[in-house]
């Protein structure tokens, strides 16, 4: 069967230079649990340029400002303090500049560690005028902020560093209480259902990729299984999914599900020594198809454990994968596929030139101007057209010039489009094999980012 290459996703990192931070000085006048007050003053040639939806451009700097857990934001007081004429040393096109209603807004609350914050997006160019320095008063109406024996966790050592770099009212914001906890970390009502709870033995199945995988009874014995007048019926397979989980400890975690296995015993109901079950493994990093396709890492572990336990106390037999029914007679023959194909590697973080790193979830392959990268694909049907998506940080405004030049085993990739966080290109230069994949990135960008 022919395996048309399909999408290739590549994550590079490509910004060369960074001034701060943030692209404003932040001078704090008044922070209370109540209200927050602080004068803004603004670099305009350190703003990102973001594109939205609709090809307009728009200069931003983004400030996060803690709050009391709960509590509602209002925005009190936006004053200009001083503005002058906007100085284009970054050749943006001012005519796509986006007009902005409002030069500042909030975001809705984004919940850590128990911590909740608001993202203050700030639109400081109007026309060609730039406000240069503003004085913006905020107000927070009830939220929790007194600390009690009930709180999950008063301090988190490594968040806490995050926090201090990322929020400007940080020394208020650290002694606010985090979200009280409800169950604390003491077991469930439910936790008499969990698989766990029924018995003490389980054995322990590592597996770092999507496939099928063999367990039999032999490697079963090695590791400890004693193989004596076992029911094949009583084994039992689960898995949490691999997938990472989430930041915030108050979320619902992943519950363990039973995992379908077919078992080969061979027929008598007995699991030996010669005998085997066959279950589908998933990787932790792998392609989820609900609703679209996503590619989801976890950053925290290669390998997904799947759990067996071999017990006459559960209250069903373990599960199987029963064989399907034809009803009808096929009458399509499929002889080609379209295929996904993610290569990535995490090597590092993205670290401004004051040597502050505010970002510690997204990870990139290099911050290298010029980059190659090989990728098999096999039984590949070479007329076939592949979308390439690169994963990228720029402050480049994009758009079809875009910032890298890619060429795949040395055709230019074509209908570019770029934002700043990746671009997207069309190729048919795919070989049956190893290809070779090359980005630069192009002039205009290299001397944005000197």
């Amino acid at each position: 069967m022919n395996r048309p290459f399909t999408t290739l996703y590549l994550c590079l990192i490509l910004f060369a230079s960074a001034t701060a931070s943030y692209a404003a000085e932040v001078i704090i006048k008044h922070s209370t649990e109540n209200e927050l007050e602080f004068d803004l003053i603004i670099d305009a040639q350190s703003l990102e340029v973001l594109m939205n939806d609709d090809s307009s451009i728009t200069l931003v700097d983004n400030l996060l400002i803690g709050i009391p857990f709960g509590s509602r934001v209002f925005l009190e007081n936006v004053s200009t303090l001083k503005s002058s004429l906007f100085e284009n040393k970054k050749a943006i096109d001012l005519s796509k500049i986006h007009k902005s209603a409002n030069i500042v807004e909030i975001s809705e609350p984004t919940t850590v560690r128990g911590k909740q914050f608001v993202a203050l997006r700030l639109s400081p160019l109007t026309g060609n005028m730039i406000v240069e320095k503003m004085n913006i008063r905020l107000s927070f109406e009830g939220g929790q902020t007194n600390h009690s024996s009930t709180d999950v966790a008063l301090s988190d050592k490594f968040f806490d560093k995050i926090f201090q770099s990322s929020i400007i009212n940080y020394n208020q914001f650290k002694n606010w209480a985090p979200k009280k906890s409800r169950t604390s970390f003491a077991l469930s009502a439910n936790s008499a259902a969990h698989p766990f709870s029924i018995t003490n033995n389980w054995f322990k199945i590592s597996v770092n990729s999507n496939g099928l995988y063999s367990v039999s009874g032999s490697e079963l014995s090695s590791a400890g299984l004693t193989l004596s007048n076992i029911s094949s019926a009583d084994m039992h397979l689960f898995n949490g999914s691999g997938l990472q989980l989430p930041i915030d400890n108050l979320t619902t975690r992943p519950q363990l599900s039973e995992v379908a296995i077919i078992m080969d015993d061979g027929g008598d109901g007995s699991f030996d020594q010669s005998d085997k079950f066959v279950f589908y493994g998933q990787a932790t990093d792998r392609w989820l198809h609900n609703p679209i396709d996503t590619f989801v890492n976890n950053p925290y572990e290669s390998n997904n454990i799947y759990w067996l336990s071999v017990s006459s106390f559960f209250n069903s037999n373990g599960l199987r994968m029963q064989p399907a029914t034809l009803f009808s007679t096929p009458d399509t023959t499929v002889s080609t596929y379209r295929k996904l194909v993610h290569v990535e590697q995490d090597n590092k973080l993205r670290k401004w030139k004051n040597g502050v790193i505010e970002d510690y979830y997204n990870w990139f392959w290099t911050e290298q101007s010029s980059f190659e990268v090989f990728v098999s694909s096999p039984d590949i049907i070479s007329s076939e057209t592949a979308d390439i998506f690169l994963a990228g940080r720029s402050y480049s405004s994009g758009g079809q010039s875009g910032y890298i030049d890619l060429t795949v085993n040395g055709s230019a990739g074509v209908n570019k489009l770029c934002n700043n966080f990746g671009c997207s290109y069309l190729t048919n230069s795919l070989i049956n094999g190893l290809n070779s994949f090359s980005m630069t990135m192009n002039d205009r960008e290299r001397q944005r980012a000197k």
